[in-house]
């Protein structure tokens, strides 16, 4: 047995097994009760839809080791942040791979906006709008926590004032209701290719999802891969607009806006986190560059340029 990574939320563990499986995904979860619960729901509702491990175990209430737990098959592969910077020539293939996986996501709808807390996937009705829900949250990060207020005060000042001067905008989307993984980063997404184009193998850790707006996940996983080859946003975007996906014109500053509650977050991780060190880095960064325009850039073909180059 190795242990593979501990995050935020969890602690997963790689076990060898003496069957066809060869290994499974052990995982401990230590902050919610529900999220056991719910994984296995999703597991079932996305099962031929969007590729998920399946679940072979759960214990949601804890009764065998003391914390909710899950036992999924083991998916061999490629972590997609890795990928990208291990085969930069081929971002737009990986690309296109993970812009179909957020079509299909997509497509999946809730009946309303809101955080799922029960194996049911009825979503908890949201208080506030859209708009007020991400003002909440940041302002609650930046200035409640110890990681927002060991930001200098400058940052802080100028972080918030970018929020609430434009989150506003994001009212556009209000009552979307599609399931939104909530951490679509790199490090969860399960990349392959078997002798032909790259595939999604698996998008694992569903403890953050709820319905909403599906351009979240386009943030999310356009952040976690920063630095990456362009070609990648690229081809996913116009893979999403092929497909049908929803894009609309401003699409990379809308997609920023929603990325805010994923990237303030970690603020309230504890001092050294990693998690939280880089949430530090990337809002210090966002009020350097003095504006609204997302961290990310793309090529020609993208029907951001436009956009970008008004702004």
């Amino acid at each position: 047995m190795a242990q593979i990574c501990s995050g935020y939320s969890r602690v997963t563990f790689r076990v060898e097994v003496d069957s066809a499986l060869k290994a499974v995904a052990v995982q401990l979860i230590l902050r919610d009760s529900t999220t056991a619960a719910v994984e296995v729901s999703l597991s079932r509702l996305l099962r031929g839809v969007v590729p998920t491990p399946e679940v072979l175990f759960s214990d949601p209430s804890g009764t065998l080791v003391g914390v909710p737990a899950l036992v999924t098959c083991w998916i061999d592969g490629t972590p997609l942040d890795l990928a990208a910077r291990s085969v930069p020539n081929e971002a737009a293939e990986l690309g296109s791979a993970v812009g179909s996986t957020l079509v299909k996501l997509s497509e999946v709808t809730l009946p309303s906006p809101g955080w799922l807390v029960s194996s049911d996937l009825i979503p908890e009705p949201r208080e506030r709008s859209l708009a007020e829900g991400i003002r909440s949250h940041v302002r609650a990060r930046l200035f409640d926590t110890e990681g927002g207020r060991s930001l200098p005060l400058r940052v802080r000042a100028s972080f918030w004032r970018l929020v609430d001067v434009h989150v506003d905008d994001v009212g556009v989307l209000e009552g979307e209701c599609s399931l939104v993984h909530g951490d679509f980063a790199g490090r969860n997404i399960v990349m392959r290719r078997r002798g032909g184009p790259w595939e999604v193998a698996a998008v694992l850790d569903w403890e953050f999802a709820y319905a909403g707006p599906s351009l979240v996940d386009v943030g999310h996983v356009l952040r976690s891969l920063l630095g990456c080859s362009t070609n990648f946003a690229e081809q996913m975007i116009t893979t999403m607009s092929e497909l049908g996906g929803r894009v609309p014109p401003d699409w990379p500053r809308l997609a920023w806006l929603l990325d805010l509650v994923s990237l303030t977050g970690p603020l309230a991780c504890p001092q050294g986190h990693p998690l939280r060190e880089a949430a530090s880095r990337l809002i210090e960064e966002s009020v350097s560059r003095n504006g609204n325009v997302p961290p990310w850039t793309v090529g020609s073909r993208s029907r951001s340029n436009r956009y970008l180059a008004t702004r």
